[in-house]
């Protein structure tokens, strides 16, 4: 279903929907959680983590996209920096909170976490350049410099009937 949004909406439009998608559903976290009646809690809360589920899934779709089909030659690496990244986010996530407990209380965490989600949002198209939206571009590297280029052309196809007339 992402894959085919990518295709229809451009991976910049992607990943930037699904960070302000993901900052929207933070920020009615932290403002349903004083709520007291217990139905309207979990429902509320249960289509909130399915925006947030639909929005994370937009963001690394379309990430993984991009490194991918951009980064042919280097797909191990690319993939590799992703995990590490997350792995990073995941480790110094919970300390960060920690720190946004203690300075503001439960909510400030989710109205912190969520303004800026929603605030990077607006920079992604700044971030990303325009060629992130193109089919047939990669990106290679060389030197340490990113060059723009055509990808290869496919190697011709060769069967075993055109070898064995060759012999």
């Amino acid at each position: 279903m992402i894959g085919g949004m990518i295709q229809l909406f451009g991976r910049r439009n992607l990943i930037a929907t699904g960070m302000f998608m993901m900052g929207s559903s933070f920020i009615v976290f932290g403002l349903t959680s004083d709520i007291q009646h217990q139905g309207l809690f979990i429902s509320l809360q249960m289509a909130n983590r399915f925006v947030q589920g639909f929005s994370s899934s937009m963001i690394q779709t379309t990430m993984y996209s991009i490194c991918t089909n951009f980064y042919p030659d280097n797909k191990d690496a690319m993939v590799g920096y992703i995990e590490a990244v997350t792995g990073v986010g995941l480790i110094l996530g919970p300390l960060i909170g920690s720190a946004l407990f203690s300075i503001g209380g439960f909510k400030f965490i989710f109205y912190s976490f969520g303004s800026l989600f929603v605030i990077f949002s607006f920079f992604i198209k700044l971030i990303f350049s325009k060629e992130v939206d193109r089919q047939n571009v990669y990106f290679d590297f060389d030197e340490s410099v990113l060059n723009l280029s055509e990808p290869p052309s496919p190697s011709p196809k060769v069967d075993s009937q055109h070898l064995q007339e060759d012999q």
